[in-house]
């Protein structure tokens, strides 16, 4: 809690001072530019990193790394500059090198993702969100990086709703999956509409039956 305040406190200086030249405000943190930190990586392959970095870019972007004995660790924290200050665009996690729990990425605007990271691989729930002309939410559920458990898929167009509902079995589908599409209608003897509901059942990734 005392770094994630430190972290909070420190960025409120950043904004405040935004178009003055950066300085240090914390001796645990280290300051360097990105063309410096990229050069580092290159001539030490990061094993001259050692310790908590503020790394900022040209366009004053600026991203909090940490890294013990050139291996990465702890919480990553991306922030770029916009219009309106700060914005976050990235939470990642590290563990002795290999991603390791909470990940977060967006561009504060058409895009987010979100879920979880197990020695380095995706494992567990993870949601991608698209707005756009069509706003998409994928749930897509990991086990050892691979697709393995419940999936869906949410189009939304001018109002109107497709969905895809199946499971996954190591990295292929499997079972039922369900399409309701409420472009494709049907109509009804009464005159009515409803979506078209489409069944497909799968086997080792291989669809058996519609």
């Amino acid at each position: 809690m005392a770094n994630r305040l430190l972290i909070f406190t420190t960025f409120l200086l950043f904004q405040i001072s935004y178009s003055q030249e950066i300085n240090i405000y914390d001796e645990n943190y280290k300051f360097l530019s990105k063309i410096e930190y990229e050069k580092v990586l290159n001539i030490s392959d990061g094993k001259l990193l050692d310790g908590n970095y503020y790394v900022v870019d040209s366009k004053k972007n600026i991203s909090i790394k940490r890294f013990i004995k050139g291996i990465k660790t702890g919480e990553w924290l991306s922030f770029h500059s916009l219009f309106n200050g700060l914005k976050l665009v990235s939470t990642v996690n590290y563990s002795n090198g290999k991603l390791q729990g909470y990940f977060y990425r967006t561009d504060n605007h058409t895009y987010n993702e979100e879920g979880y990271y197990k020695d380095g691989e995706k494992h567990g729930v993870w949601t991608k969100k698209t707005y756009s002309d069509m706003n998409i939410v994928e749930i897509i559920t990991y086990k050892k990086g691979k697709k393995d458990g419940k999936y869906s898929l949410e189009e939304i167009i001018e109002g109107k709703t497709k969905t895809i509902k199946g499971k996954y079995k190591h990295n292929k589908k499997c079972g039922l999956w369900v399409i309701k599409d409420e472009y494709l209608t049907i109509i009804k003897e009464d005159g009515s509409e409803e979506p078209s509901i489409k069944k497909e059942y799968y086997r080792n990734g291989i669809l058996i039956k519609k």
